[in-house]
């Protein structure tokens, strides 16, 4: 989905390729909605590990439960980095493309290969949702810095910030799930119940801070 989306906006953005400020704005509009999106689906993922495991592959997979849920938690990270194509190519700087791509997979290998010798499937999942968290960083170097003349910081703290503030939407529930221990037998019910609890928790907090509002006038202004 966010590779598909920096495809289809490449054209629209190409147009920008002389205006670094311009695009360095379209990319972080990008960059945080995907945030959002990301954080959404990887906090319903953490909550409601258990019951999308069962519900689509049975029972009988329970065990890969603590796998999912730590692979999860790499979604918003993932959902991030997937416009760094569209945006360098929008540059015109398929250079910088090229070598972030490089550094992203060198990470990815290195931690595999850390993940692998231990021989646990847990450290190895652990491993591989903490290289797409490094790539992050990548991205932020040569897009921010690189592409556009921006900190690292100007990339990451905005991202970081919307993480922080899904997971104090996520912290009721989280106490309720995992410290009580309080859910609904049904994994079908349960999983609506908890998903939709927590859209809006989420909803109440980006509304507050103001970040779906912009986000929408955003849209809107460009619609």
């Amino acid at each position: 989905m966010p590779g598909i989306l920096g495809s289809v906006l490449q054209p629209y953005l190409s147009k920008y390729q002389d205006n670094k400020e311009k695009l360095f704005y379209y990319q972080m509009l990008l960059v945080r909605f995907l945030a959002l999106a990301g954080c959404l689906f990887m906090f319903i993922c953490v909550l409601c590990g258990d019951n999308i495991v069962y519900i689509m592959y049975g029972p009988q997979w329970s065990a890969c439960v603590p796998l999912f849920i730590i692979l999860a938690c790499s979604i918003a990270f993932q959902m991030v980095m997937n416009v760094t194509g569209g945006i360098l190519q929008s540059a015109g700087r398929t250079d910088l493309l090229f070598r972030q791509g490089l550094f992203a997979t060198l990470i990815m290998l290195a931690l595999v290969f850390i993940g692998g010798v231990g021989r646990n499937l847990s450290m190895l999942t652990i491993c591989v949702s903490a290289a797409f968290f490094f790539q992050m960083f990548t991205v932020a170097y040569y897009t921010s810095v690189k592409a556009f003349e921006h900190g690292m910081k100007d990339f990451l703290l905005p991202v970081l910030r919307i993480i922080a503030l899904s997971l104090l939407a996520a912290v009721p529930e989280l106490i309720v799930r995992y410290v009580f221990h309080l859910y609904i037998p049904n994994a079908f019910a349960n999983l609506l119940v908890y998903a939709l609890i927590y859209t809006a928790l989420f909803g109440v907090v980006f509304t507050l801070t103001g970040d779906l509002k912009e986000l929408f006038r955003a849209i809107k202004r460009k619609a």
